[in-house]
């Protein structure tokens, strides 16, 4: 699992979500870190990229094979297309950034389908995220957890 030491120094990109702090990056358990968009550019491994727009999308890693894309706007409903596309990329073994724009809503969000395709019971992944994100981010910070997705999620993995 990588610790903030091991992630390095990463450079802050033109549209710096929160200037004059460093990036936000996360250790949740199962081998999944959350963090902001800053997090992903130096950061080598499994990555979701979560967007809602195309201002805030980052063009560092676009592309790369070990990428999955999801185009979501936050608070939204959550597709059962997108839950399932994160189970599936979370299986793949090894460590796994889920990062949005901020690193506080849509990431963390997410971050709970894949620490629950990784073994992990929803609700103490939920805990695992709050806690992490105080303890790791570089101001204490807790996640903004929305009803409407965490409905989804919590439904999908009970109809799993």
């Amino acid at each position: 699992m990588a610790d903030k030491e091991d992630i390095g120094s990463i450079p802050i990109p033109p549209t710096d979500p929160f200037p004059g702090r460093g990036p936000m990056i996360a250790r949740v358990g199962h081998e999944v870190l959350v963090g902001d968009v800053r997090s992903c550019i130096s950061y080598r491994g499994l990555a979701v990229h979560v967007w809602q727009s195309r201002q805030d999308r980052c063009a560092y890693r676009e592309t790369a094979e070990d990428s999955l894309v999801i185009e979501y706007a936050e608070g939204t409903q959550l597709s059962e297309q997108i839950i399932q596309n994160v189970w599936a990329f979370a299986a793949i073994p090894g460590p796994l950034l889920i990062h949005c724009y901020a690193g506080q809503g849509r990431g963390p969000t997410l971050a709970i389908v894949a620490k629950a395709a990784r073994g992990c019971d929803v609700f103490h992944a939920l805990e695992d995220v709050a806690r992490a994100m105080w303890r790791d981010y570089s101001y204490q910070c807790a996640p903004q957890f929305l009803g409407l997705p965490m409905t989804d999620i919590i439904g999908w993995l009970m109809r799993r």
